[in-house]
């Protein structure tokens, strides 16, 4: 959970900074498979199938912003995004948010559930760690939310996304919502 967060704190390429903070996740769905018992699986299953999908959508909008020269990494690459495609912006910052663990999220309700069975089996040391680390992961989460709403550089490249990228990213916010 630290080194994932630390790293990812140290970037501005948005794929390098989602790719760590996949280790901060995977030490979240650690605590709760340490915890064990019926809390712990359940809570595990749902931090699982939340963060599959939150980060299927947010790696599906950096792929949909990727052209085939270049790809969208930095984070530069994401400012004023909200001003030349909003729907896809939208789509960024809630999957952002909800790796972030932001209340009415589904990535905010798996890490409850992790939290409530570290509790139950009494991991204090690990509540805590994750915890500190998760505001940690709120800093450069927002860091990019805040890139995609600032305003826009003077000549952004604008790229059509196709109909099947467009398609899985609806499904991908579809399942946001329901999970």
């Amino acid at each position: 959970m630290c080194a994932g967060n630390l790293l990812a704190l140290l970037q501005t390429n948005v794929k390098r900074i989602l790719a760590y903070s996949s280790i901060a996740h995977f030490g979240y769905v650690l605590v709760a498979f340490l915890a064990g018992g019926t809390d712990g699986d359940r809570g595990g299953e749902l931090y699982l199938v939340a963060y599959t999908v939150t980060i299927l959508g947010a790696f599906g909008i950096v792929t949909v912003l990727s052209g085939s020269e270049r790809d969208a990494d930095d984070l530069e690459d994401y400012r004023g995004l909200f001003w030349r495609r909003p729907v896809i912006a939208g789509v960024f910052t809630a999957a952002l948010l909800s790796l972030a663990g932001i209340p009415a999220t589904m990535g905010f309700l798996g890490k409850f559930y992790v939290l409530a069975a570290g509790a139950a089996a009494a991991a204090w040391p690990l509540i805590i760690i994750l915890v500190v680390t998760s505001v940690a992961g709120l800093f450069y989460y927002l860091r990019i939310v805040v890139a995609l709403y600032s305003a826009p550089p003077e000549r952004a490249p604008i790229q059509m996304v196709s109909r099947g990228g467009a398609f899985i990213l609806v499904v991908l916010t579809i399942l946001l919502d329901l999970v």
